[in-house]
């Protein structure tokens, strides 16, 4: 699982909940969600500086940032990490990527080792 703290060179406290991010917090994400998703490199500069306004962009403005698949892949993990702190009702569709060979998603249409 994502731990945003793990990346960040000053090591602040473990936040598990995405709405509490700093910058460094995202940016440490956005790096972990390249590797581990297998993402092209992200430019972090036009990301919000905050994990409340990250977890506020809509799929539109989220796809605009990093392209349409990315984004579902992104929104998809953001949800999860959201949900395991009950921090998300789910109210937009959150459903993964829907093609397996394009995604980084196992066979039961899941993230791999979330």
């Amino acid at each position: 699982m994502f731990d945003p703290s793990a990346s960040v060179t000053r090591r602040p406290a473990p936040v598990t909940d995405p709405r509490t991010w700093t910058v460094e917090h995202i940016h440490a994400w956005l790096r972990w969600a390249e590797r581990k998703f297998e993402l092209a490199p992200l430019d972090v500069r036009p990301f919000p500086s905050t994990g409340r306004q990250l977890c506020e962009l809509s799929r539109a403005q989220l796809a605009a940032l990093v392209g349409t698949r990315t984004a579902k892949c992104l929104r998809f993990h953001l949800h999860s990490l959201k949900k395991r702190v009950g921090a998300d009702s789910g109210s937009e569709d959150e459903s993964p990527p829907a093609s397996p060979a394009s995604s980084p998603l196992s066979a039961e249409g899941r993230l791999a080792s979330i």
